[in-house]
């Protein structure tokens, strides 16, 4: 079984990562889910519920992303449920505890050789804290990730009452919440939650 998770995983993940991946996982009481495509997020963390059957950890991320974006993503994830562990009543989720567990990961990781070449001085620059995570963040998917890239712009990244389309549907950003954000959706007035590396397409009224 862990050989056909290890060979499944390495269509994902840079295959020279595989071993630290179920490494973590092992270690850390986790598993990791490759989910298809989603549209508000590219990975999520949840923590374990024994009481109610849930006994381990959940990581997931998504498929069909760049090799190294995926290994990113799990490391984001990887860095939350850390922080999880060491400080479960921490309330703001990409702080700096969080971002100095991400660091070490991403460090970790790049002194292993698993990133490619033409994101090591990004990744560089962040791990000697020379750039923000959402500046990093946003760079990352334009070099890993440049199809999405062209045709979309992050949420995070438009002021509020901006109009823009996500999946088909017409919407009004509203007020940040801690990470995430409010969106009104136009024709139903309904009120929807983003992540903040949602990609929206800008809207433009006649």
């Amino acid at each position: 079984m862990e050989n056909l998770f290890r060979e499944d995983l390495c269509k994902h993940a840079p295959p020279e990562s595989v071993p630290f991946v179920l490494q973590f996982l092992q270690e850390n009481n986790a598993l990791l889910i490759v989910k298809r495509p989603r549209k508000r997020c590219y990975g999520n963390f949840r923590a374990s519920v024994p009481g109610k059957g849930q006994p381990f950890h959940r990581i997931t991320v998504n498929s069909g992303l760049h090799p190294a974006h995926f290994l990113l993503v799990f490391l984001h994830e990887a860095a939350h449920l850390l922080v999880y562990t060491q400080k479960k009543n921490l309330r703001s989720p990409h702080g700096s505890f969080w971002q100095k567990e991400f660091r070490k990961l991403i460090q970790v990781c790049q002194i292993s050789g698993f990133f490619p070449e033409q994101i090591i001085s990004d990744i560089q620059y962040f791990i000697d804290e020379k750039c923000t995570y959402n500046h990093f963040s946003k760079r990352m998917i334009e070099v890993l990730e440049p199809d999405t890239a062209k045709n979309s712009v992050m949420i995070s990244t438009l002021p509020e009452g901006t109009q823009f389309l996500f999946q088909g549907k017409t919407y009004r950003l509203g007020k940040k919440r801690r990470i995430n954000y409010f969106a009104t959706e136009l024709k139903t007035k309904r009120l929807f939650l983003f992540k903040p590396i949602a990609r929206v397409e800008l809207f433009m009224a006649d």
